[in-house]
Formats: C-alpha cells, sequence, structure tokens
C-alpha cells in the first residue's frame, strides 16, 4: 500500500513537472470553453401574489393561477405556550378568483 501511495505522488509531481500546469486560472477547462457555451438565459420575473389574484385570461388564453401560504408561530407568556398559525389558498382560473383563509390560536 505504501508503495501505491509512493507511485501516486511521483506520477503526479511528473506530470506537473512535464508542463501539465494550465496557465489560464480563469478557466476551469482550457480549450473546451468555446466548445461548450452555456445558452443566455433570459431573466424571469417572479410572480406575485396580485399577479396571480389580479390576472384575467385573454381570447384563446387557458390560465390557471394558485397561491398557497402558511405560516405558525409560538411563544411563551407567563409560563404559558401560546401557538397561531394560518393557511392561505388562492386559485385563479382565468375568469374567476377563489381565496380561502384559515387563521387559528391558542384558546380561539
Amino acid at each position: 500500500m505504501a508503495f501505491t501511495k509512493f507511485l501516486f505522488v511521483v506520477t503526479l509531481i511528473t506530470i506537473a513537472s512535464a508542463g501539465f500546469v494550465w496557465e489560464d486560472d480563469d478557466d476551469l477547462f482550457p480549450g473546451f470553453s468555446d466548445a461548450f457555451k452555456m445558452p443566455e438565459i433570459p431573466e424571469i420575473k417572479s410572480l406575485e401574489f396580485d399577479d396571480i389574484k389580479t390576472h384575467v385570461a385573454g381570447d384563446n388564453e387557458q390560465y390557471t393561477g394558485e397561491s398557497k401560504s402558511s405560516y405558525s408561530s409560538s411563544s411563551t407568556v407567563n409560563g404559558k405556550t401560546v401557538s397561531s398559525g394560518g393557511v392561505s389558498e388562492l386559485t385563479n382560473d382565468g375568469k374567476a378568483v377563489e381565496e380561502k383563509v384559515m387563521e387559528y390560536k391558542d384558546g380561539d
């Protein structure tokens, strides 16, 4: 095993000494960067809650938008743990908008 490690180290030193060192540190794979160009990806605008809620489908457009969100929290007040949370769901089929909200709190 020690002899194998020795051969491995000697091989690495030989390769480095033989000029197999890349001169351009900015290019990870010299010579390949021109062959494999990544296409430009346009910036994608994120949809906001109001964008989904207010969109009206145009002629010959089929649209379905959904937004779901939830939250929860808990705190300790005077030694008692109080929890609360909620869930909201928005559905827009291009013509009608339906919004559902459910909230809870300990003691309610």
